[in-house]
């Protein structure tokens, strides 16, 4: 009975466990679902922990991007900043910086700048370029580094300050704007100021639009205190007839009436003063005609030695005349006709040509007497007399020597200032050199036989430039009556030797004194510019060159072929003036003796 009491118990509560109240469940763990619930969580936490490292690696590697950036940009910027010295400005290009930066660092002679090169420009960049070139390696961007090769290798020697950088800088350039584009450069340094060039000279007045090569400027043989210059260039319709003053005034006109005379050849062989007008000598000196600047019929027409305008309209020709084989003086008072006389020296004069000339107000002539003495001679025009005998002006120990290649070079030539008119006389060894102040002549000295003449008070200078095989030689003499002292110089001496800027050719270098100072101007080299340097004698050797001209840009680039078609230094007693001829045409520039250079707005007149 019991059991089948607890039978029926065990019977109902099983019974309530299989009900639809739901499943029986056991005691025992479920170890399936709890590992797969495990590799649930394992998963998503590795991933998790795979996204962090992920992104954590990204940053790093993103930020080891930026820093490499940042380092090639700072050392390509710092590479720029080198070779360019600041922002560009308006309208410049790098190849007109470069160019700019170069004509100013010449400053070191050629040993100097190899002990110094790590530290001058544009060697200085090296060491910047090789460490940018490096850093390009580094990033794995070898291609770029190669190509930055051309420059390195460029900066390397001291050629490098003023060799054509077209090939290395330009390609270099554009590697660092591939590698960090230049953008808004902080200001550096000022660069050196611009130089003149021919796209500048556009924008100066000049005396013609047309360039010459200067091979049909004239200009009198013998200087007085102003300046005229005929230009006679087939390129010309008629004759060109330029005059500077003393007092700055300068003005060209057009010999329109010699229009027909100029194939004959025009040369400016007589002599002037301040108001007067210069004589133009036609065909073989003058022997088509002797005219007065703007008038259309000539004074005479006579072989001449040379010729007198005076500022009272007074005109005097000295010549020979062929019919009577004489020496021939021809006067035409102002408003009347010319009058021709005949001089008959009581001396022998052995060729007229060599051995007289008319400077100014004085005729002067080279003679041996009875007494077979040498002597010198003048004649003032002042008054009809034509006695030499009583006018001697000394003693000539030396007769005159016919020079290779001076054939047509008369022997007596002269200059004048406002306080004295000095008179050179060729001789074999030596020239002389006589003063004339007030009225009298004093006795002639020996002199230099080489050399421009010049003169400035009452003292003579006598200068010479030439390219030389050591460079540019210069030769300068000062002659007092007293005597005269004289000097060699050279553009660069040893120590301050630039092999770049030395002149290569005889005609790249003029010279003349001004005031007792030496004036200098010459093409330096095939890249060098045109430059100038003015210096008393004693210092010229230490004062520094002044570029004049960058005679390799044009419109707007650099060339390889120099602007310059001519030059031409002429001197007076108070200024000089430089002719320059380049394809922007013909302009003149004034020198004073206090160094300044200006161009000069020469007036156009009909």
């Amino acid at each position: 009975m019991h059991h089948g009491i607890m039978g029926q118990f065990l019977s109902y509560h099983g019974s309530r466990m299989n009900s639809a109240d739901g499943p029986s469940r056991d005691s025992s763990p479920d170890f399936a679902a709890i590992e797969a619930r495990s590799k649930k969580r394992l998963l998503f936490g590795g991933l998790g922990v795979g996204v962090l490292l992920l992104g954590g690696g990204w940053l790093v590697s993103l930020r080891a991007s930026q820093a490499e950036a940042a380092e090639l940009a700072q050392a390509t910027a710092a590479v720029r900043a080198c070779l360019l010295q600041g922002p560009l400005a308006a309208g410049e290009t790098t190849a007109l910086r470069f160019r700019r930066l170069q004509l100013a660092s010449l400053r070191q002679s050629d040993a100097d700048a190899e002990l110094q090169k790590n530290e001058l420009w544009p060697m200085s960049c090296r060491k910047l370029a090789m460490t940018l070139k490096d850093r390009l390696r580094q990033a794995r961007r070898g291609t770029e580094a190669d190509q930055l090769g051309p420059l390195v290798d460029f900066l390397s020697p001291v050629e490098a300050r003023i060799a054509d950088p077209k090939s290395a800088v330009e390609s270099g350039l554009a590697v660092l704007d591939r590698v960090a584009p230049a953008g808004s450069a902080p200001a550096g340094k000022s660069p050196p100021a611009p130089v003149l060039d021919a796209d500048a000279l556009l924008a100066v007045p000049a005396m013609s639009k047309f360039g010459t090569a200067m091979n049909k400027a004239y200009t009198e043989d013998n200087p007085g205190q102003a300046l005229s210059v005929l230009l006679a260039e087939e390129t010309l319709e008629a004759p060109l007839l330029c005059t500077f003053s003393h007092d700055g005034a300068a003005g060209c006109e057009t010999l329109s009436s010699l229009r027909q005379a100029k194939g004959h050849g025009l040369r400016l062989l007589g002599t002037s003063v301040p108001g007067s007008r210069p004589l133009v000598f036609a065909g073989r000196r003058g022997a088509e005609g002797v005219f007065v600047a703007g008038e259309t019929e000539p004074v005479t027409k006579l072989y001449s030695y040379g010729g007198f305008s005076s500022p009272e309209g007074d005109v005097f020709v000295l010549g020979f005349d062929m019919e009577q084989s004489k020496l021939a003086l021809v006067r035409r008072p102002r408003g009347k006709a010319a009058q021709t006389s005949l001089l008959n020296p009581n001396f022998h004069v052995g060729n007229f040509f060599y051995g007289s000339q008319l400077l100014w107000d004085q005729v002067l002539v080279r003679g041996i007497t009875p007494k077979d003495e040498r002597r010198l001679f003048s004649l003032s025009l002042v008054g009809e007399g034509s006695d030499f005998s009583l006018v001697d002006i000394g003693e000539l120990v030396e007769p005159g020597l016919i020079r290779r290649g001076e054939e047509e070079m008369p022997h007596i030539s002269g200059c004048r200032t406002g306080a004295a008119t000095v008179v050179r006389v060729r001789g074999r060894d030596n020239d002389f050199v006589t003063f004339r102040v007030g009225d009298r002549f004093t006795m002639p000295v020996f002199a230099p036989t080489w050399g421009v003449l010049g003169c400035h008070g009452a003292t003579a200078t006598f200068t010479m430039a030439t390219s030389g095989s050591a460079g540019g030689l210069i030769g300068h003499a000062t002659c007092t009556s007293a005597g005269c002292e004289q000097r060699e110089l050279r553009l660069y001496p040893r120590e301050r030797e630039i092999m770049a800027l030395r002149p290569t050719e005889h005609d790249h270098i003029q010279a003349v004194d001004l005031a007792g100072q030496v004036v200098a101007v010459w093409r330096a080299g095939e890249r060098g510019g045109l430059r100038l340097r003015i210096a008393k004698p004693e210092l010229f050797e230490k004062t520094e060159d002044e570029v004049l001209l960058d005679d390799l840009i044009q419109g707007g680039k650099v060339g390889d072929m120099s602007t310059i078609l001519g030059f031409r230094l002429y001197s007076r007693e108070t200024f000089a003036v430089l002719l320059l001829s380049t394809m922007a045409g013909l302009h003149a520039f004034r020198i004073t003796p206090d160094g300044k250079v200006a161009p000069v707005d020469v007036k156009q007149g009909s």
